[in-house]
């Protein structure tokens, strides 16, 4: 509530904004919960790879740098996935 600007609570009123703020957070923990898993594939599957190929579970390297891993770090942190970040 603190971040949500004055515009926002005038126009929609905030009990109209905390309905909403729910719904959202149902939805974060939803793809939250999907990038945990797709992580958690990674890091079993193909970890200090560029990528894991879906339908065969192999891994591909084309850059030799993590590439996956490396592209993951920030929607790590953004999500709150700290503790996969730090193992990243």
């Amino acid at each position: 509530r603190a971040t949500w600007p004055k515009e926002w609570i005038s126009q929609y009123g905030e009990e109209a904004l905390v309905k909403s703020q729910q719904e959202a957070d149902g939805w974060a923990a939803e793809v939250r919960g999907a990038m945990k898993h797709t992580w958690d594939g990674y890091r079993s599957k193909g970890w200090g790879h560029d990528e894991v190929q879906p339908s065969s579970g192999r891994t591909k390297d084309w850059c030799r740098m993590a590439v996956t891993m490396l592209d993951a770090l920030s929607t790590l942190w953004i999500m709150g996935l700290h503790q996969e970040f730090e193992e990243a």
